[in-house]
């Protein structure tokens, strides 16, 4: 399965061009070439490297959080006649 990347070719130059990156970089839909190019970028710039710091940090924080944060059954049950008094589900 080949791997959706977003790379448009143009050369990283500056800190715009590398914070267009920061997310496809964090979800790792960069080629090599653009990731090495984006991550030497953001290792020499202590602005960069601070805006993805925080956004790496904001993300695993996210997904530890969507991994730990389960709705009870009482909850999920009203949820789910309230859907079906709306005819939303059956």
């Amino acid at each position: 399965m080949m791997q959706h990347t977003h790379d448009d070719g143009a050369p990283i130059k500056d800190c715009r061009g590398a914070m267009n990156k920061l997310f496809d970089l964090l979800d790792g839909e960069l080629t090599p070439d653009r990731e090495r190019e984006v991550r030497s970028h953001i290792t020499s710039c202590p602005d960069c490297f601070s805006h993805h710091d925080f956004e790496e940090r904001f993300l695993k924080a996210l997904q530890a959080a969507k991994k730990s944060v389960c709705a009870s059954e009482k909850l999920r049950d009203r949820l789910m006649s309230a859907l079906r008094a709306e005819g939303l589900t059956r």
